[in-house]
């Protein structure tokens, strides 16, 4: 589901964690599950409303070795997505993807 377009405003003004954007993420959540309910679904879900972060940096937001200031990629909608630059390793058990399989 996508996000309200007032959420989409205040969240680009703001941090996304901002504790004042509570509210608009609660009015959000609960669109979006209403919206389920009605379309009479079985899986009702809150549309990861609060993930603000994008697609490609959601799963490693807050890690400490990442910092949020990576590079910019535009969208033709004219919105854009900043990804998360790697300071270091991930960690001791860091191996290159091609390791992994076996060709």
């Amino acid at each position: 589901m996508p996000r309200p377009l007032d959420l989409i405003k205040r969240v680009a003004k703001l941090d996304s964690e901002d504790p004042n954007l509570a509210p608009f993420y609660e009015d959000a959540i609960r669109d979006t599950v209403e919206r389920f309910e009605a379309t009479g679904s079985p899986v009702i879900t809150d549309g990861d409303q609060r993930k603000y972060h994008n697609f490609a940096t959601y799963c490693v937001h807050g890690l400490p070795n990442t910092v949020p200031d990576g590079f910019k990629i535009p969208f033709s909608d004219g919105h854009t997505r900043r990804l998360s630059q790697l300071t270091s390793e991930p960690g001791k058990n860091w191996r290159w993807c091609g390791e992994a399989v076996n060709f």
